[in-house]
């Protein structure tokens, strides 16, 4: 299935969701592995949501 184009708002979510994401990386400094699980969880959900899983 070929990917599907998410909206206008869903771009902006995902780009407030990742900049909120970055700053708290900033501020709370979490060990690498919490950052990577929390970027490969950014990951899986953008890539569901682009395939056009619910």
């Amino acid at each position: 299935m070929a990917p599907m184009q998410p909206s206008a708002p869903t771009i902006e979510a995902w780009v407030i969701m990742a900049w909120g994401g970055r700053r708290y990386c900033i501020t709370a400094q979490p060990t690498a592995e919490l950052t990577a699980a929390w970027l490969l969880e950014m990951e899986t959900m953008i890539c569901s949501r682009l395939s056009g899983a619910s």
